[in-house]
């Protein structure tokens, strides 16, 4: 929009509806286990990898979050080792 008329837009969010979103994963999985579910830092529990990984010069963020994205990802690394 702001491209295309100089002015940005007015977005509405519910934080709590995306809080929610976010941890169901760990509700089910206390619900499911009765352990306290920890920190998990840049990480994601229902994509792998899902997360910042230091390098030389900085963090570099990477996320597979399909199997046809962890593939391209793992041969553009050369670890198609990691496809097996």
């Amino acid at each position: 929009e702001r491209d295309k008329t100089g002015k940005g837009t007015h977005v509405e969010a519910s934080l709590l509806a995306t809080s929610l979103g976010w941890v169901s994963y760990h509700i089910q999985g206390y619900l499911a286990s009765g352990e306290v579910p920890g920190r998990m830092g840049t990480g994601l529990a229902s994509i792998a990898p899902y997360e910042a990984f230091r390098t030389e010069d900085g963090e570099l963020m990477i996320s597979a979050g399909n199997d046809g994205i962890f593939s391209r990802l793992c041969q553009s690394l050369g670890l198609a080792e990691l496809l097996a």
